[in-house]
């Protein structure tokens, strides 16, 4: 309510494979986020370009 961000989207679940067809393609409502926190504490390396 506040405006603050309290996580980074990084992933979303997508079933794809045999069983699955075009019309089944898309988000199923399942997300997973990078808590806020964990980015803070990793923001320096982030901006620098570190991947690890």
């Amino acid at each position: 309510m506040n405006g603050n961000i309290i996580g980074i989207n990084s992933a979303m679940y997508s079933p794809t494979g045999a069983a699955s067809s075009s019309s089944d393609a898309g988000s199923v409502g399942l997300g997973f986020a990078i808590p806020i926190n964990t980015v803070k504490a990793d923001l320096a390396k982030l901006r620098a370009g570190s991947t690890d």
